[in-house]
């Protein structure tokens, strides 16, 4: 494949966006990272092609970029794990994902030669974090009802109208990444090894993951078969309760994992905002992506415990 195949990727810099630049630059993709900050990029994203200034905005000079671009990879936004998060700042890091979507749009309508793929970031907040169900979520259920679904409809509706402009717009609706770099695995991990693991009370709730080398190969199948669009489920088909993947994690580490903290301790203390995620969880399914034929690597929880874990110490 040409280099010259140029794939822009703003959130480079982050837990899914460094793995997945270097699978496009070990697949032959000219990787143009935009980002705030490019020479701190360049050190952390080596081999791209073009590192460009960005900012989530409307419009600016890095629009020009965009032209003749074979795709857009849209994935900036404030991690949710290993800080505690208020209300206000996920409010505040919604309106900027809303806004450079818009602006990322309006550049791929004044572009001549329009990128074919748009993939934007969205997440399983689109069914909401409210009350507890047994529900299986695929791409075709209704949008939940709290302000986590409301903020990921309107994010979505932001890149829609890429696919008026004739490209095809995808929608990652990614549950929670286990990966190396960051996630709420590795911020987890720490506690279980002092021997004060446990699940959230009640435990019974849904948890739906997804292990960062299958986020990278749905992403990557997503930007090449011309078959997907619209939104994707991105999560292992099959999502573990809260109890047995304290269990897991306790298992793989040989540590007590038998301690239940109550949701709002949680929330309040540890948390923030973002333990909604932990304590409603939803039981999302890749619906989309089995009927498009994705061989997951990790489908286990406990594998991909086991490799993430593995992958950590080799590189402490």
């Amino acid at each position: 494949m040409s280099a010259q195949k140029r794939v822009i990727v703003t959130g480079a810099t982050g837990l899914i966006g460094r793995p997945f630049c270097r699978a496009l630059t070990e697949k032959g993709y000219g990787v143009v990272v935009f980002s705030r900050d490019p020479d701190v990029a360049k050190q952390k994203v080596p081999g791209g092609l073009e590192y460009v200034a960005w900012q989530p905005a409307a419009s600016g000079p890095w629009a020009a970029a965009v032209d003749s671009a074979y795709a857009v990879v849209h994935l900036a936004g404030e991690p949710l794990f290993g800080k505690k998060v208020s209300r206000k700042a996920v409010a505040a890091s919604t309106q900027s994902k809303i806004e450079s979507t818009r602006g990322l749009v309006a550049a791929m309508r004044n572009a001549k030669r329009k990128p074919e793929v748009f993939i934007n970031g969205s997440s399983i907040g689109y069914y909401g974090f409210t009350g507890f169900s047994d529900e299986k979520l695929t791409e075709t259920s209704a949008p939940g009802a709290d302000h986590w679904a409301t903020d990921n409809v309107a994010w979505e509706s932001a890149a829609l109208p890429a696919a008026d402009l004739g490209i095809r717009t995808v929608l990652l609706r990614t549950g929670v990444v286990f990966g190396i770099e960051g996630g709420a695995l590795v911020a987890q991990l720490p506690q279980f090894e002092r021997g004060y693991g446990g699940t959230v009370a009640p435990g019974t709730q849904w948890f739906s993951w997804i292990h960062i080398d299958d986020q990278v190969g749905i992403m990557l199948q997503i930007l090449e078969d011309e078959r997907i669009a619209g939104p994707v489920n991105v999560s292992a088909p099959n999502p573990v309760r809260h109890q047995e993947y304290a269990a897991i994690i306790g298992k793989v580490l040989d540590k007590p994992a038998g301690r239940k903290m109550p949701g709002w301790i949680l929330k309040l203390f540890v948390m923030g905002e973002p333990a909604e995620i932990i304590i409603h969880g939803r039981r999302m399914i890749p619906q989309k992506m089995l009927e498009m034929g994705y061989p997951f690597q990790f489908s286990d929880c406990e594998a991909a415990v086991r490799d993430i874990v593995a992958k950590r110490k080799a590189n402490a």
